[in-house]
């Protein structure tokens, strides 16, 4: 099963909303995560988000979405923050979703606590603290960005 149903849903939105032909790019650090036929207007490429993107990429972005995937950062997560904030144009926006671990959530033996338990762990062993989320809007507001809002959802 390929990857990118964020981007073709933002291009298929905008397209029906009627607003102009826009660019748009998605990345993996896996290329096999790519559509194999990309919609008009889109291209993957192949990039670690935790590496410097290229320098003609700086500020040049509307919008940079990214998705449960600072964690992969690990102790560096604020400065893959920071790369993916470099991304954007001024005045645009990030969107970022990240999970928040919170085991207090869940009946302890359950398969849910179970599985809270080993990310937790997880997070430990790659060095990244377990409520990192909530490091994320200091982060932003360190980087400049106003307007941060944030909104949680709960997933039973």
């Amino acid at each position: 099963m390929h990857t990118g149903f964020w981007i073709r849903d933002v291009a298929a939105d905008c397209h029906l909303a009627g607003w102009p032909a826009h660019e748009y790019v998605g990345t993996d650090i896996d290329p096999s995560k790519f559509s194999l036929q990309p919609p008009a207007g889109t291209s993957y490429k192949v990039q670690d988000m935790n590496k410097p993107w290229p320098e003609d990429w700086q500020q040049s972005f509307d919008v940079v979405h990214q998705r449960v995937a600072l964690a992969s950062g690990g102790p560096m997560a604020k400065s893959a923050l920071q790369n993916l904030a470099g991304l954007v144009k001024p005045g645009g926006w990030i969107q970022l979703i990240e999970a928040e671990l919170s085991i207090e959530v869940a009946t302890e033996g359950t398969p849910m606590w179970k599985f809270l338990h080993l990310l937790l762990n997880i997070y430990a062993f790659i060095g990244l603290p377990s409520r990192m989320v909530e490091q994320i809007e200091p982060w932003l507001k360190e980087l400049g960005f106003v307007n941060i809002r944030e909104q949680t959802f709960d997933f039973p």
